[in-house]
């Protein structure tokens, strides 16, 4: 993905593939083991060690998947 072609405030992230699972890590750029590019409307605070784990026991919200004519159309949201 060409970031750079991004509207100002859109972010994107990139996940890795983890060692059990199929989404192990969410990190400002993958390189080695890029599972996809997820993209927000704000901001993500990468943790201490510069990447966030994937709890994939867990409610993450990595449940749709659409591609980005059809997300930048829908109502932004907070949480």
């Amino acid at each position: 993905m060409d970031r750079a072609s991004l509207p100002e405030g859109i972010y994107a992230y990139d996940i890795r593939t983890g060692e059990d699972n199929v989404f192990g890590t969410i990190e400002p750029c993958v390189t080695v083991n890029h599972t996809g590019t997820i993209l927000t409307r704000q901001s993500v605070e990468m943790g201490p060690e510069g990447y966030i784990e994937i709890d994939m026991d867990g409610d993450d919200g990595l449940i749709d998947a659409m591609t980005y004519d059809e997300w930048i159309t829908q109502p932004e949201t907070t949480c």
